[in-house]
């Protein structure tokens, strides 16, 4: 791996992706305070979506297909996508099989959802749930095709009214993601699909006829309808479309659904972008056409026309304006792939080792709950800092945090405190204890004066003491240990 290589993963690898393997609930997700990202209820700790499309499997079928008799294979895929990192998995339903008519719903795939949900929690990961599919075109009911604009639009609102019915309380729900990639055409189409790629159509015609009506004004209608059916039973989870890169208004193709014009009903924006060879730079300025002032997050990406050194740059670039990055997933672990000799399966790898990478370099070693007097230093919304792999502490008066959770590879992962706010002074210093057996605690003096140089390093300057565990150390960070510091000289 040369130099610029190296760089640029490590960079991309510099954010906190949010893992939730060890909280005790999940909690539900809103958009921030300040309109740009994403955060958790009730604690406001930012969430960065960061998962994968899981659109079909090895054999190219939806999951809809197999889901009935193999649900075996979704259980194993789900906890597959989890131990690499995922916090988010994107599940696309097909129209067809949630509507048996213009008015019947299929009550059996909707319970065959709920235990997705089930499942989903159980995990935990949050489901980006994209509706209105007709990715098999003989799973497109001959009904569906002969309806007129309007009466489409319902029968898509009455699916949409369903789905929400059912998963209105769930807090693994992410966002309802109204369609993949709408188009309005100018003019008038022939077909309300698009052409198929790899044997899916991913691109859907939602008018068959312009008649003169400005195309944004179309889209704004259509997502205006459906996300009122949403609203009649779930006015919480968020609400977003999936938009085709050609969407900006530029001279040339468009799809009709300008991001700026369309963006007031939806919660956030999403754009499917792949770089293309010696491109990045333009997948780069037209990702920037999505940022309208509302959070984006790139739905789908993956090395498909590009190496993976050009992808991290597209990745590390990609920054300044997405908030969150979803690929894919078909099925197969990185073990299995290693076996293969295929071209398709050898990308795939590429992306799936860099996704693990990145979650393992990003996520914190040590999961912290703070209980009093204490918390991230001055001016941080987060202790723990990704790119620098520290953590940003300060204690005062009586404080105690406690180690709730922590990483599978912690024995391989640096652990530096930095806290201000203790005393120079020995007499009060931060005391590690440790649970023992037979309800006895260990106990570990964390002053920069006296410390166990086995197990820690420990220096004081300039009012910051920095505490780093050594690999003899990390071992009595476990769950339940706790740190106390007293300021004996407090007021």
């Amino acid at each position: 791996m040369n130099f610029l290589k190296q760089a640029l993963i490590m960079q991309a690898l510099s954010w906190p992706f949010f893992s939730h393997s060890q909280a005790e609930e999940l909690p539900r997700i809103t958009i921030s305070k300040d309109k740009q990202s994403f955060a958790l209820e009730p604690s406001a700790k930012q969430f960065i979506p960061w998962g994968f499309n899981y659109d079909h499997d090895d054999k190219g079928r939806l999951i809809e297909d197999y889901w009935e008799n193999e649900w075996h294979s979704v259980e194993a895929h789900f906890g597959q996508m989890k131990k690499l990192g995922a916090n988010v998995v994107r599940v696309h339903l097909q129209l067809g099989k949630f509507m048996d008519g213009p008015d019947k719903v299929n009550d059996k795939a909707l319970d065959r959802l709920v235990k997705l949900l089930c499942l989903a929690e159980k995990e935990p990961l949050y489901l980006d749930l994209t509706g209105l599919g007709c990715y098999h075109k003989v799973d497109v009911p001959v009904w569906y095709d002969k309806l007129s604009e309007k009466d489409r639009w319902d029968v898509q609102a009455r699916f949409w009214e369903a789905i929400a019915g059912r998963c209105a309380k769930s807090p693994a729900i992410f966002c309802y993601d109204l369609m993949n990639e709408p188009v309005v055409p100018g003019g008038k189409g022939k077909d309300w699909l698009g052409p198929p790629f790899a044997g899916k159509h991913f691109v859907q015609l939602i008018t068959l006829d312009q008649a003169d009506r400005p195309r944004p004004d179309i889209a704004r209608k259509w997502i205006k309808h459906l996300v009122a059916a949403i609203r009649k039973h779930d006015k919480r989870h968020l609400v977003t479309v999936g938009l085709v890169d050609w969407s900006l208004e530029r001279p040339g193709l468009t799809s009709g659904f300008v991001p700026d014009k369309i963006a007031y009903d939806l919660d956030f924006i999403s754009v499917h972008l792949y770089p293309e060879k010696d491109k990045v730079d333009e997948a780069l300025k037209t990702l920037a056409g999505f940022a309208v002032g509302k959070p984006v997050v790139i739905e789908e990406t993956f090395p498909l026309r590009c190496s993976m050194e050009e992808f991290g740059q597209f990745i590390v670039g990609s920054k300044k304006h997405a908030t969150g990055w979803i690929g894919f997933y078909w099925g197969k672990t990185p073990e299995e792939l290693r076996l293969s000799k295929t071209i398709p399966d050898a990308m795939t790898l590429g992306w799936l080792e860099f996704f693990e990478k990145a979650t393992a370099e990003s996520s914190e070693p040590v999961t912290f709950a703070f209980k009093r007097k204490c918390g991230p230093a001055q001016g941080r919304k987060e202790a723990y800092e990704p790119k620098a792999q520290t953590y940003y502490l300060h204690v005062h008066d009586i404080a105690r945090f406690e180690v709730k959770a922590v990483a599978a590879d912690l024995e391989k992962r640096p652990v530096v405190l930095k806290i201000t706010g203790m005393l120079d002074k020995p007499e009060g210093p931060l005391t590690l204890y440790v649970p023992e057996k037979g309800g006895k605690n260990k106990e570990f003096k964390l002053s920069h004066q006296g410390f166990d140089k086995e197990l820690f390093r420990i220096e004081r300057k300039d009012g910051v003491t920095t505490i780093e565990f050594l690999p003899a150390g990390r071992r009595f960070l476990r769950p339940g240990a706790w740190f106390q510091y007293v300021d004996l000289f407090r007021n």
